[in-house]
């Protein structure tokens, strides 16, 4: 998949966790036409990152996993970094991003729980 534009549906991914593992499953079952990136497998670019922080309406440090190791190796020096050296950190290193995350026309979030996942098929209004 081209890692410059998000025009479809899709799930990105941590293969390497078990969470992520169980949300992907379900996705499979639940949302078969999701697109899927999965981290371990595919290098993103900052271009990108900063595309999914537009779909989320957030900013950089609210996409980053404080439980990652790399997080805490970083941790003294992150709050010097710019928001592009953020992205490039992240592309170096994705364990740093929360993940799974949701690109959606409907709707775009990081789930906590599969079932945030069924907002996409039922979505409450």
């Amino acid at each position: 998949m081209e890692l410059q534009e998000i025009n479809t549906d899709l799930i990105i991914y941590n293969s390497s966790k078990f969470s992520d593992q169980k949300i992907i499953c379900e996705s499979r079952s639940i949302l078969p036409t999701l697109k899927e990136i999965d981290l371990e497998k595919v290098k993103l670019n900052p271009h990108f990152i900063e595309r999914i922080l537009i779909q989320l309406h957030i900013p950089i440090w609210q996409m980053m996993n404080t439980d990652s190791a790399y997080y805490q190796m970083f941790n003294e020096h992150i709050d010097e970094l710019s928001p592009q050296e953020l992205m490039k950190l992240c592309c170096d290193h994705p364990e740093l991003l929360q993940s799974p995350i949701i690109i959606s026309h409907q709707k775009s979030f990081i789930p906590k729980h599969i079932t945030e996942l069924f907002s996409l098929v039922c979505p409450i209004h």
